[in-house]
């Protein structure tokens, strides 16, 4: 093969790789926040070091990843979905 074949080949994987990712993961167009029920809500409560100004972390798990809260609608979450609070985690 010559290294144009190989190049092709790889454009191919990756341009596979992105469309994968994207359908997985669709952004809105819109730029609104997405709209999906997490499976679970979490408020890491777990000792560390801080300032002792920071808030605890939470975040959800949404098709088993981590979503950090910024990310997805709150207000659309806490009306609709069975997982409307966090949980603490200690």
């Amino acid at each position: 093969m010559n290294k144009r074949a190989i190049v092709l080949i790889l454009l191919a994987i990756l341009a596979i790789i992105a469309i994968v990712l994207l359908r997985k993961h669709p952004l809105p167009a819109d730029g609104s926040k997405r709209r999906e029920c997490p499976e679970s809500w979490y408020e890491n409560h777990m000792p560390g070091v801080k300032d002792g100004s920071q808030q605890p972390s939470q975040y959800l798990v949404i098709s088993g990843e981590r979503v950090e809260l910024n990310e997805v609608d709150l207000d659309w979450v806490k009306q609709n979905c069975p997982v409307h609070e966090p949980t603490p985690v200690y």
